[in-house]
Protein backbone atom coordinates (compact mmCIF):
# COMPACT_ATOMS: atom_id res chain seq x y z
CA UNK A 1 0.00 0.00 0.00
CA UNK A 2 1.36 3.26 -0.81
CA UNK A 3 2.61 5.36 -3.30
CA UNK A 4 6.16 3.72 -4.29
CA UNK A 5 7.11 0.61 -5.10
CA UNK A 6 10.27 -1.54 -4.85
CA UNK A 7 11.29 -3.99 -7.29
CA UNK A 8 14.44 -6.10 -6.79
CA UNK A 9 15.69 -8.28 -9.64
CA UNK A 10 18.48 -9.35 -11.47
CA UNK A 11 19.58 -8.03 -14.94
CA UNK A 12 18.61 -11.29 -16.18
CA UNK A 13 14.84 -11.32 -15.07
CA UNK A 14 14.75 -7.50 -15.24
CA UNK A 15 12.73 -7.43 -18.59
CA UNK A 16 10.48 -9.90 -16.93
CA UNK A 17 9.60 -8.09 -14.06
CA UNK A 18 9.00 -4.98 -16.05
CA UNK A 19 6.13 -6.91 -17.83
CA UNK A 20 4.94 -7.96 -14.62
CA UNK A 21 4.82 -4.23 -13.65
CA UNK A 22 3.38 -2.96 -16.23
CA UNK A 23 0.53 -5.34 -16.10
CA UNK A 24 0.03 -5.03 -12.39
CA UNK A 25 -0.39 -1.05 -12.72
CA UNK A 26 -2.98 -1.63 -15.26
CA UNK A 27 -4.50 -3.71 -13.64
CA UNK A 28 -4.43 -1.40 -10.53
CA UNK A 29 -5.65 1.49 -13.46
CA UNK A 30 -8.98 -0.21 -14.38
CA UNK A 31 -9.73 -1.04 -10.18
CA UNK A 32 -9.38 2.59 -9.70
CA UNK A 33 -11.22 3.57 -12.46
CA UNK A 34 -14.38 0.95 -11.78
CA UNK A 35 -13.62 2.62 -8.13
CA UNK A 36 -14.26 6.39 -9.00
CA UNK A 37 -17.13 5.08 -11.51
CA UNK A 38 -19.15 3.94 -8.94
CA UNK A 39 -18.81 6.81 -6.35
CA UNK A 40 -20.14 9.04 -9.17
CA UNK A 41 -22.54 6.98 -9.57
CA UNK A 42 -23.80 7.01 -6.35
CA UNK A 43 -22.58 10.52 -5.59
CA UNK A 44 -25.45 11.71 -8.47
CA UNK A 45 -28.06 9.27 -7.32
CA UNK A 46 -27.87 10.94 -4.19
CA UNK A 47 -28.09 14.64 -5.89
CA UNK A 48 -31.09 13.52 -7.42
CA UNK A 49 -32.68 12.34 -3.50
CA UNK A 50 -31.55 15.61 -2.59
CA UNK A 51 -33.02 17.14 -5.51
CA UNK A 52 -36.33 14.84 -5.19
CA UNK A 53 -37.14 15.88 -1.35
CA UNK A 54 -36.48 19.54 -2.31
CA UNK A 55 -38.86 20.02 -5.25
CA UNK A 56 -41.41 18.14 -2.73
CA UNK A 57 -41.27 20.46 -0.13
CA UNK A 58 -41.28 23.09 -2.10
CA UNK A 59 -44.23 21.52 -3.77
CA UNK A 60 -46.02 20.86 -0.28
CA UNK A 61 -45.54 24.62 1.38
CA UNK A 62 -47.07 26.02 -2.14
CA UNK A 63 -49.41 23.32 -1.59
CA UNK A 64 -50.16 24.77 1.55
CA UNK A 65 -50.03 28.23 0.64
CA UNK A 66 -52.41 27.96 -1.76
CA UNK A 67 -54.83 25.98 0.48
CA UNK A 68 -54.91 28.71 2.58
CA UNK A 69 -55.59 31.58 0.33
Amino acid sequence: MGDKLMLVTTPTSIEEKIDWLQRMIESTNVRVEKFNQTQKIMQEAEEREALRKHENTIRNVLTLKLAVA
